[in-house]
């Protein structure tokens, strides 16, 4: 059970959700995401209390990047277009360059319309993260929730691939869930280690 736990964001606020495995984090975004009814407490999206939502249409604004990631079996353009049903090529190409796998995909013999196999096993963790990535920008949502969203990646790239969301979506909302508190300029923090009971 997740204890003492209180806070609010606004649009270009940052927080920081820190705890080891098994602390509640995972538990905190199903609350938000309605996947989970509170035994206590509310959550309120622009002062409305979770339950009077449409979840439906609230998932709609909230983007989730997890390190566990689910590819259909469909083309490269279907997975990538859940996020924008409308998007064209173009964007479609330019969010794949930012997020680092343009050229993997350019690579495919059919390109876009490569069919992913079950599973996505074509592609290695780190490439399923950036389609991952790129689905959640092509999607721009209010809210931006990284569930380790850059741990198959290496340093650098996950580094750069976080300053480009950071810098894309200043206005909405960020939410980092991560194993290790660390001091972030302009994050909100919290420590789930001690917030169990």
């Amino acid at each position: 059970m997740i204890r003492r736990i209180s806070f609010d964001l606004h649009r270009g606020e940052k927080l920081l959700i820190a705890g080891p495995s098994g602390s509640g984090k995972s538990t905190l975004i199903k609350l938000i995401l309605g996947l989970y009814k509170a035994a206590e407490g509310i959550v309120y999206f622009n002062e409305i209390p979770l339950p009077e939502l449409n979840l439906p249409q609230l998932r709609q604004k909230i983007g989730l990047i997890s390190q566990n990631i689910f590819l259909f079996h469909s083309t490269v353009r279907e997975n990538l277009m859940l996020g924008d049903l409308k998007a064209s090529d173009e964007k479609i190409f330019q969010v794949l360059e930012e997020c680092q796998i343009k050229g993997k995909i350019l690579s495919l013999p059919n390109g876009l319309d490569q069919l992913i196999s079950e599973k996505g096993a074509d592609f290695s963790g780190g490439e399923k993260q950036r389609i991952s990535l790129a689905r959640a920008l092509l999607k721009n949502p209010d809210v931006i929730i990284m569930d380790e969203a850059t741990a198959n990646l290496d340093l650098k790239t996950a580094n750069e691939i976080e300053g480009m969301i950071e810098k894309r979506f200043h206005e909405k909302i960020l939410i980092k869930i991560t194993h290790r508190p660390e001091e972030i300029q302009g994050w909100k923090i919290i420590d789930m280690e001690n917030r169990q009971g």
